[in-house]
């Protein structure tokens, strides 16, 4: 009888509600801020980012990664953005309310689904024509959740700022009108930041259907290399069911001893022989093959008596052998390959000196001295992060253009890198946009898959005579028993066999 495999069964899925992690940030176009977000990102792990003015070379936002969906609209230069590093999360573009200022997505995350949208309000632009968008998004909205992350370049005391301007005037008598929540706490510190001052202009609002699904809203004490902080929220409540022991969502490997062989098949036996309902069978391997063989054809279910005899040969492991701990052993990919020590300490400096300078409020000249020296951390941070960006991209183009000249630094030089392809709204056949996933994948599918009519032509007669007609070839030949333990032991060691 095959002896099992070092193998990892993958244990059953309690049920799980998951958050949804966001980050806000304005980058200002900036490289630095774009290259520290990478590590912020490699950190912190959040699921969605909501990004204005992004950092862009020749109208397209670069310097993100490929490992990140990233979704802007329009072909001028991008004002907002969503990133999405979380391959677990389905999104669909809403083209015909989207702009280089405006990105409007759908948002699946397990049974979370939400509009959210990333916004650019221009500072020179009447604010006006920022709230006849956001009209627009309600209307896409209505009677679903709905999250809005934007920079309004608008400042009133309703969001914990110190003064209110006209612009400020206009949005929060507007977001009142529309029943729109702002969700900005007060904090010590401010969402804006620079030399000449501070202000509270990045806002974070959602609708009545969705405001009691955010929490923990707060701005990052972490450095951004931007004048913007960090906004951190998450959406959802983290819910984890009890599960049995044996069902840890992690996964198990058993330790495979030669000396548990035979103890492994008379459990085996056993186990298979409680499916066949038979518990005093004392035959050998061809017999137990006759009994499995006398099973199969009768059970009308197949993929059912699949799982039942995967249960058997886990069973029969669990009572054989013992197990290792359940640590999830695999080892994140690095996405930030040029990131150093040395930059981890001074990140840790820069944070360390702004919070300082922050925080001394009483001695006008010591907060002085302090904000001198924060900026000066800042700078020497943005300079070591370019050099060793330069340092680390000339190093990777020396080794891979030696070893291979049609690696990926060919394919970015002649313009052949394949980008994340990204899902959007499209035009239906009456002309009008499709407004969601399911119906995007609805139009998609009834475009692929033509209706069957009723009615039939010669072509579609002589295809159905073909088929209702018997094969004359002859059957193939069965599997014999040495070809399926020869496929068997084939399969490498440490793979769990679906």
């Amino acid at each position: 009888m095959d002896k099992p495999r070092n193998q990892i069964n993958s244990a059953t899925h309690c049920n799980v509600q998951h958050q949804t992690h966001c980050l806000q940030i304005n980058l200002q176009h900036s490289r630095s801020a774009t290259s520290n977000l990478l590590k912020t990102i490699e950190t912190e792990e959040p699921d969605v980012i909501f990004v204005q003015e992004p950092y862009e070379c020749r109208n397209k936002p670069a310097g993100i990664g490929k490992q990140n969906r990233i979704f802007t609209a329009g072909n001028g230069k991008h004002r907002a953005a969503i990133i999405i590093p979380n391959d677990k999360i389905d999104a669909i573009l809403i083209t015909n309310i989207s702009n280089e200022d405006t990105v409007v997505l759908e948002i699946i995350h397990g049974k979370l689904k939400f509009f959210a949208a990333s916004m650019y309000f221009d500072f020179e632009d009447q604010i006006e024509n920022n709230l006849t968008k956001i009209d627009a998004i309600l209307r896409l909205a209505k009677g679903r959740k709905l999250l809005i992350a934007a920079d309004t370049n608008s400042r009133s005391k309703t969001w914990h700022d110190v003064t209110t301007n006209s612009r400020g005037k206009k949005l929060e008598e507007y977001l009142v009108n529309k029943q729109l929540y702002i969700l900005n706490e007060g904090n010590e510190s401010f969402t804006f930041h620079n030399r000449r001052g501070s202000s509270n202009i990045d806002l974070t609002i959602a609708n009545n259907n969705l405001i009691a699904a955010v929490n923990e809203w707060e701005v990052s004490t972490d450095e951004s290399l931007s004048d913007h902080r960090y906004l951190k929220y998450k959406i959802g409540r983290e819910i984890k069911n009890r599960c049995n022991k044996e069902d840890n969502r992690q996964q198990i490997r058993y330790i495979i001893k030669e000396d548990k062989y035979h103890d492994y098949d008379r459990k085996l036996v056993e186990e298979i022989m409680k499916i066949a309902n038979n518990t005093e069978f004392k035959g050998g391997e061809e017999e137990l093959d006759k009994t499995i063989s006398t099973i199969v054809p009768t059970e009308n279910d197949l993929e059912k008596l699949v799982d039942t005899f995967a249960e058997a040969i886990q069973s029969a492991c669990r009572r054989t052998f013992k197990t290792t701990s359940n640590i999830n052993r695999t080892k994140k990919q690095k996405s930030v390959p040029w990131w150093t020590d040395r930059l981890t300490i001074m990140r840790k400096r820069v944070n360390a000196s702004r919070r300082l300078y922050q925080r001394t409020r009483n001695d006008n000249k010591l907060r002085e001295s302090r904000k001198h020296k924060y900026f000066e951390e800042k700078r020497q941070y943005q300079v070591e992060m370019r050099k060793e960006k330069i340092n680390s991209w000339k190093e990777y183009c020396n080794v891979t253009a030696s070893s291979n000249p049609w690696s990926q630094v060919y394919k970015l030089a002649a313009g052949k890198a394949r980008n994340n392809s990204i899902l959007t709204t499209m035009k239906k056949p009456d002309g009008s946009e499709t407004s969601s996933i399911q119906e995007t994948i609805k139009v998609m599918l009834d475009h692929i898959i033509t209706e069957d009519r009723e009615e039939e032509t010669s072509y579609h007669k002589n295809i159905r005579k073909m088929i209702e007609e018997p094969t004359t070839t002859c059957d193939d030949e069965e599997f014999t028993q040495e070809e399926i333990k020869q496929t068997i032991e084939s399969f490498s060691d440490k793979k769990h066999q679906e």
